[in-house]
């Protein structure tokens, strides 16, 4: 490859890589078993604690060991945790007079300068560019310091490279950056002469013009254009990133042409400029848009039409609910969830469920199923069972989980019952439960919690058979899910038996093999929500040694009962 086609490509991936950052990423839904949250405790996932301050060993720091001082340094650097306050300007203050006294040893001095950009005021990073200014070495690390705290200490500098005539590249990158952090409009008429030179390198030519579009608000249409209509390498690219700020007929005319370029990331930014400045064109163009090889084009497409309350713009949309990218497919869902509670629109919103819950493809309907959750939609739960058998887990566990969540009628219970007894049956079978996979676990786990949640009192004895431990036969998340399900069927029942054969579970802590914890706090649940005196006596007081997420779970079930 030439250098001219690396240099491109290298534009092109960095280009694509700040496009990203143009389009909010739509989460993907967290499936989460009822027993988790049902009540919702807090507790079961345990939040990381705040980090402590940290603590400085300043005999470490000033140690005749260099050793000893590098290695004290990078934990104050790497430390997620902000130094002590009491300890902050010390610290500062001993890091900076060691590089004032001209420390030889350069991995120290690079160290030092890392520790004193990380914790300096902004008078003292004048301080430190004084004495980094001279330092072939720290000069660069300091100035992209500066750079990242948007600090001006080396604004002169910057401003004077840009205007020299010879000026090695990693410098020069570095003012651009710099000029730009600190907003020197100063800079605006260097930064064209970088742009127009060609005797300077694409990547360089890049900067300099995200730099002059960051600065000029107007004016540059014209370099725009003798841009587009030069043979320069990248040029849609150019011109795009000195106008994302302007505004008018010339900037959009010029955008327009822009889009149809074959420049991915140069399209990207004309089409994001063109929705936000120049709406009409971008619903033109919408639809190409939408049919765009990079997704972010897509993404950016579908949050243009999610502005339009029509149906042609909603079922636009609706055809990339199966799009081969995760997040396109997640936008769609999203909007066709906000869209439903238009009553023009929700009948073309249920259109493109009813398609896209045939099955195929499964990206579709792996998304149209959270859709349904999300709306309630109780009328499609016999779809749902009917997905059940589908050959992705994408979508059947996500059916599994939705019928968790809105099932409701008795003879989608009955249906799923019956669906539950077959893998029931599976895993009592010597023969047959290890062809039970965990994703076949986890299906069956979200029914028995619709079956619970339900409180569906034919399942009970099915349930049951998945309280004991029996060497995890019947599979740990299949047993919480069980147990939990159980505690709803007998709710308010203070049924003394079940009560104790949880309490068993609850309490199982075999120095060898213990009980999963998930079981054991799904126990305690239970026991709270069964009540009455056994189960008072049963949590209170609390024995033996418990996770403090069963712990939480025994509180909560004592708080229930007293």
């Amino acid at each position: 490859m030439c250098l001219h086609m690396k240099l491109i490509f290298s534009a092109t991936c960095l280009m694509s890589m700040l496009a990203a950052s143009i389009v909010q990423s739509q989460e993907a839904v967290e499936l989460r078993h009822l027993w988790e949250f049902d009540p919702d405790l807090g507790c079961w996932r345990l939040d990381a604690p705040e980090p402590a301050p940290l603590t400085v060993d300043m005999d470490r720091l000033s140690s005749e060991q260099d050793v000893y001082r590098i290695a004290e340094v990078r934990r104050i650097v790497k430390s997620a945790s902000p130094v002590q306050p009491e300890q902050r300007d010390a610290v500062v203050g001993a890091v900076q007079q060691a590089l004032l006294a001209g420390e030889a040893n350069a991995q120290l001095r690079l160290a030092l300068v890392s520790a004193s950009l990380k914790l300096a005021s902004d008078e003292q990073l004048h301080e430190l560019w004084k004495m980094a200014a001279s330092d072939e070495i720290l000069r660069s690390v300091v100035e992209a310091g500066l750079i990242e705290r948007r600090h001006s200490a080396a604004k002169s500098q910057w401003l004077s490279r840009l205007s020299l005539p010879h000026v090695r590249e990693h410098d020069l990158r570095l003012a651009i950056r710099g000029v730009s952090a600190i907003s020197a409009t100063e800079a605006i008429e260097d930064l064209r002469g970088v742009v127009r030179s060609d005797a300077l390198t694409l990547p360089i030519k890049l900067v300099a013009s995200q730099s002059l579009g960051y600065l000029s608000t107007d004016g540059q249409e014209t370099l725009a254009r003798e841009l587009l209509d030069s043979q320069a390498f990248a040029k849609e690219q150019l011109a795009a990133s000195i106008l994302v700020q302007h505004e008018g007929e010339a900037a959009a005319r010029l955008m327009r042409d822009i889009f149809d370029s074959e420049f991915a990331p140069a399209q990207i930014m004309a089409f994001r400029w063109l929705d936000e400045h120049a709406s009409e064109i971008a619903h033109e163009l919408s639809q190409q848009a939408l049919g765009h090889q990079d997704h972010q084009m897509r993404l950016l497409a579908l949050k243009h039409l999610h502005q339009w309350h029509d149906a042609e713009s909603l079922k636009l949309q609706g055809g990339l609910l199966s799009d081969r990218n995760p997040t396109v497919r997640r936008s769609v869902r999203d909007h066709l969830i906000e869209k439903a509670g238009d009553p023009m629109l929700e009948p073309i919103v249920n259109e493109i469920l009813n398609e896209q819950l045939k099955g195929e493809p499964f990206q579709g309907s792996e998304q149209a199923v959270l859709v349904v959750a999300a709306l309630d939609q109780k009328e499609r739960s016999g779809q749902l069972i009917a997905l059940l058998d589908h050959p992705r887990p994408e979508v059947s566990i996500r059916a599994a989980w939705a019928l968790q969540q809105i099932v409701d009628a008795e003879p989608d219970l009955d249906a799923i019952f019956e669906y539950c007894q077959e893998w029931t049956a599976m895993l009592e079978s010597e023969d047959r439960a290890g062809l039970v996979s965990h994703d076949d676990v986890i299906r069956l786990a979200f029914l028995f919690q619709a079956l619970g949640r339900n409180r569906y009192q034919p399942a009970d004895g099915m349930l049951r058979k998945y309280v004991p431990k029996n060497d995890q036969r019947m599979r740990s998340d299949a047993r919480a899910a069980a147990i939990w399900a159980l505690g709803e069927i007998f709710r308010g029942q203070e049924d003394a038996d079940l009560i104790q054969t949880f309490a068993a579970r609850m309490m199982d802590n075999h120095p060898l093999y213990p009980e999963d914890p998930a079981v054991r706090y799904s126990s305690a649940i239970a026991i709270g929500k069964i009540g009455g005196e056994q189960a008072l006596k049963v949590l209170s007081p609390i024995s033996g040694e418990l996770p403090p997420q069963v712990v939480c779970a025994v509180e909560w079930g004592i708080s229930q009962l007293q």
